[in-house]
């Protein structure tokens, strides 16, 4: 019999608080099950306080990438194992554990599957799956606050899924795009000249996002490092081109205005500019004139289905 605390996300694209209650208790009936309903992170924060102090075994997130993004930084070096059941727009860390589904998610717990993940530290925030700042940071940010102001958009986005980032992206690239001068610093960022011009500079702590964006083939979330992609296009037209061939699974690797490299330490300062937002886990982390990034090794255990 384990201890589970369900923590609910009634604003997520697929939210639905009483239709999860009745669900999750009925395949749970032999384990003690709390849900919560926090309103702010405040109470999130005390609520995963009591948790951890009850000695739950299990946090179930019942969201999407936001409402994971919410507790991973309170789950960090705990002994509580995550669950994800995704019921958001694009799911990206819950599709990189295999689960796409609620049987999925119920079989990884049954089954006992647990992997230990990476977390990625943003300065004082946390991320778990793929973030960055410029464009793509941008999107996120307008969409997120559509979404806040009209709550109807949140049944536009359960019909449209990951595809409404890339309705909004080709809707930004329409208009002037800014390019901003970063300095990069890292131990694995070979340029002798460490200033880059660029619209979109990414950090990945996995392969896909949105589902199917695969921008970096190579990455995993448990090898202690992260993926940093640097678009450095000028062009709108060339951007957009590298943006879709992404989109469609066809290799960028030999596009002289990408910069790629895996590392486990970074730090980003805006060059004469003001402060740019910092996406993670479709959210805006914060924002800065500067982002210092480094990994936390393994440091979160969660279930996985394979």
């Amino acid at each position: 019999m384990f201890k589970i605390s369900v923590y609910l996300n009634n604003k997520a694209s697929q939210g639905n608080d009483t239709k999860w209650e009745e669900v999750i208790s009925e395949h749970f009936v032999n384990h003690v099950v709390k849900f919560r309903k926090p309103e702010s992170k405040d109470l999130i924060s005390q609520l995963v306080k009591e948790d951890i102090k009850d000695q739950v075994d299990y946090i179930f997130a019942v969201g999407g990438d936001g409402t994971v993004n919410t507790l991973v930084k309170f789950l960090v070096g705990s002994n509580i194992k995550l669950l994800v059941i995704p019921t958001g727009t694009a799911n990206d860390f819950a599709r990189e554990l295999g689960i796409d589904n609620l049987e999925k998610a119920i079989s990884a717990l049954k089954s006992q599957q647990i992997r230990s993940v990476d977390v990625i530290k943003v300065n004082h925030e946390y991320m778990i799956t793929n973030g960055g700042i410029g464009l793509t940071s941008n999107v996120a940010h307008k969409i997120n606050e559509i979404r806040s102001k009209y709550p109807v958009f949140k049944k536009v986005m359960k019909y449209t899924g990951s595809f409404i980032y890339s309705i909004f992206i080709a809707k930004e690239m329409i208009g002037e795009m800014k390019i901003s001068t970063y300095q990069i610093d890292s131990p694995d960022f070979s340029k002798v000249d460490k200033k880059v011009k660029a619209p979109i500079i990414m950090v990945n702590n996995q392969a896909r996002i949105g589902g199917k964006f695969l921008v970096a083939p190579n990455t995993k979330n448990n090898d202690g490092y992260f993926n940093v992609l640097i678009f450095k296009h000028t062009s709108r037209l060339k951007l957009a081109l590298t943006i879709l061939k992404i989109n469609l699974g066809i290799d960028v690797s030999g596009d002289e205005d990408l910069i790629a490299f895996e590392t486990n330490e970074l730090v980003l300062n805006v060059i004469r500019g003001k402060a740019v937002k910092f996406l993670g886990d479709g959210e805006i982390l914060e924002d800065s004139e500067s982002f210092s990034v480094s990994v936390l090794s393994k440091s979160l255990d969660v279930c996985a289905y394979s």
